[in-house]
């Protein structure tokens, strides 16, 4: 059985990925179904739950509360 996926990179409806029946032990499995480029993304999805470390708030760490991307430079972060 195949689930077609439904993000990844690329602009064609191929995914280049399907979820697979492996055997009723092992459940389903997530299988590459071309080859990707170095630095391609292969999957991005909005996350069900993300949380901060208390450490972010406390020492002033910019980051977005939804996925977690920092706001800031990585210089901004080491001067602060």
């Amino acid at each position: 059985m195949s689930l077609p996926g439904t993000c990844g990179g690329g602009d064609s409806d191929d995914p280049g990925y399907a979820v697979l029946q492996v055997d009723e032990d092992v459940g389903r499995g997530l299988f590459a179904t071309r080859s990707f480029a170095k630095g391609e993304t292969i999957l991005a999805e909005t996350p069900l739950v993300s949380c901060q470390h208390a450490w972010n708030a406390a020492y002033g760490y910019a980051a977005c509360h939804l996925c977690l991307t920092p706001l800031e430079t990585a210089e901004q972060n080491a001067r602060r």
